[in-house]
């Protein structure tokens, strides 16, 4: 008999998310929110981000930067820049 046997633990995907208490929304965060919880989605949105040079590899960051959805949130959307 094995030490951990998951489809004792946990039947289906929906019971683990259920369990760590997410709730099920339907955006393009929610794979996201799963993995590292609503406070640390929340602080990507709001978080202002300046990045000089966008070469090979900057180009990768800003792509992974927007799927993460860096800067997002509404206040930083409607913020006026200074100038």
């Amino acid at each position: 008999m094995p030490a951990f046997d998951p489809s004792k633990d946990l039947a289906t995907f929906e019971d683990f998310v259920s369990k760590i208490g997410v709730t099920n929304k339907q955006d393009r965060n929610a794979g996201l929110r799963i993995c590292v919880g609503q406070e640390v989605v929340d602080k990507l949105n709001y978080t202002r981000l300046f990045m000089v040079g966008a070469g090979a590899i900057g180009c990768e960051l800003l792509k992974n930067y927007a799927m993460l959805g860096v800067g997002t949130g509404q206040e930083v959307k409607g913020e006026k820049l200074a100038g």
